[in-house]
């Protein structure tokens, strides 16, 4: 059976944490006892392949080389927003790489949105690498959906819409 992008992400960030909670729980019974070990095993050998479509190495390689197949599946990752162990580090490689391929004008439209949804949902480890990459994008509209929430009354949204603005500013004076 054949699943969408998104389901398959969502599927695999599903598998990951209970993977890693079945590592803590065995960890919690018996620190580095044969079932924590068995768990830490389990988890090791999965996590590539569940952690990006086509395996997580593959993909940031493929990503390396600027393959449209790899933006692709960076994209559609990164709009999944999946949450698992190591994830948000996982978003920081792929925003830094995106930054230096190739986009459709629909890719980089895709993209401004997410670096707004940045902005709004709040302070992930990864948000500053949606700001970077706003950077590189530096469209009218990601500017102009800062300026509208600089304003915000959620302080945080606005010290996070001066920040992508910061970023922005500093690019065209480069």
């Amino acid at each position: 059976m054949s699943k969408s992008a998104p389901s398959l992400i969502s599927h695999n960030a599903e598998r990951l944490r209970e993977l890693n909670d079945r590592v803590n729980q065995a960890f919690r019974r018996a620190p580095h006892g044969a079932d924590h070990v068995a768990a830490c095993e389990a988890f090791h050998a999965q996590y590539d392949q569940l952690a990006f479509p086509g395996g997580l190495e593959r993909g940031l390689a493929l990503l390396s080389e600027k393959a449209p197949e790899a933006v692709k599946a960076a994209i559609s990752f990164l709009e999944a927003d999946p949450r698992f162990f190591r994830s948000g580090y996982i978003k920081e490689k792929l925003l830094s790489r995106l930054k230096h391929v190739p986009l459709s004008r629909s890719q980089v439209q895709r993209l401004g949105c997410l670096v707004v949804r940045s902005v709004e949902i709040g302070g992930r480890r990864e948000f500053h690498a949606y700001a970077r990459l706003a950077g590189a994008l530096g469209t009218p509209a990601i500017v102009e959906a800062m300026r509208e929430r600089q304003d915000s009354p959620d302080p945080e949204v606005a010290r996070r819409a001066q920040e992508v603005l910061h970023v922005l500013a500093s690019r065209r004076n480069q």
